[in-house]
């Protein structure tokens, strides 16, 4: 267990007193005026070091970037296949959405690939009107003239 004087009072708590229970999500040991003892249980990552597993800060800061890269150039070959499509849709989480605007992504055409990512991604960013419009901008892709209008839907 880590333990954490806490030598003042937070903003809502009256000059010299404290609120009884947890305090930052830990166990109030020992209240003074003006002092609190709070025992808190050591995080995941110092768990993890301490037992001699992973690191996630060491990961994030170090490793991560190096791990991408040689992927990355792992990957210099790569083409368009229906697998990586699938990934993408999924890893957007537009999986029913892309189905209803172009169809099963399977049989979507390899020439109508670059079509499909780009519905992938503005079914990300259409959940309010202006932020799909701004999309279609940074895409340079205008709406055209033969738009419905809402009153005939």
């Amino acid at each position: 267990m880590l333990e954490q004087h806490v030598n003042r009072c937070h903003p809502w708590c009256p000059s010299g007193s404290f609120i009884a229970g947890s305090f930052m999500t830990g166990h109030v040991t020992e209240r003074r005026r003006g002092v609190v003892k709070v025992r808190r249980k050591a995080t995941t990552a110092v768990r993890s070091r301490r037992a001699g597993g992973f690191d996630p800060t060491k990961w994030i800061r170090s490793e991560r970037l190096h791990a991408l890269r040689a992927l990355s150039a792992r990957a210099t070959t790569l083409t368009w296949s229906p697998r990586l499509l699938r990934m993408l849709i999924k890893e957007l989480f537009v999986e029913e959405d892309f189905v209803r605007v172009c169809g099963n992504p399977q049989k979507l055409p390899f020439r109508r690939y670059p079509q499909g990512v780009l519905v992938a991604l503005a079914l990300r960013h259409s959940w309010r009107e202006d932020l799909l419009k701004r999309f279609t901008q940074r895409m340079r892709v205008h709406e055209s003239r033969s738009r419905p209008s809402r009153g005939s839907r």
